[in-house]
């Protein structure tokens, strides 16, 4: 006879909870957070996260960043963040990223035309 008090757990596919919770990291607007996490707890990490990213940014585009103002900054770093898939895992090469989509994702109307070549600055 089993026990009451051990419940039998269901197996889960790591990658796809791992997938639904990048997804809303990346952009909770488009994304439910998982059901199974606290929104509360899943805010904190994609706040960790995005806040990580956007200091990094900063740090190495701080002319764009006073140019466009704290507004059109954040909204630029948040496109960023949730659109593009960056193909290394190292920080120090999160400015080729960002110059990478700066030439081929970002298309805002609000955009400055000279942005690209300011971000090589």
């Amino acid at each position: 006879m089993k026990n009451a008090m051990h419940k039998t757990l269901e197996p889960v596919d790591f990658k796809a909870k791992q997938a639904e919770f990048a997804a809303y990291i990346r952009d909770p607007d488009k994304n439910p957070p998982p059901a199974d996490v606290k929104e509360q707890r899943v805010q904190m990490y994609r706040e960790l996260f995005f806040n990580n990213i956007e200091g990094f940014l900063s740090g190495n585009f701080p002319v764009l960043k006073k140019i466009l103002g704290e507004s059109q900054w954040l909204t630029l770093a948040e496109d960023f963040f949730a659109k593009h898939q960056c193909q290394t895992p190292h920080f120090s090469e999160i400015p080729e990223e960002f110059l990478d989509y700066l030439q081929n994702e970002c298309n805002s109307s609000e955009d400055y035309p000279f942005m690209l070549e300011l971000a090589h600055y």
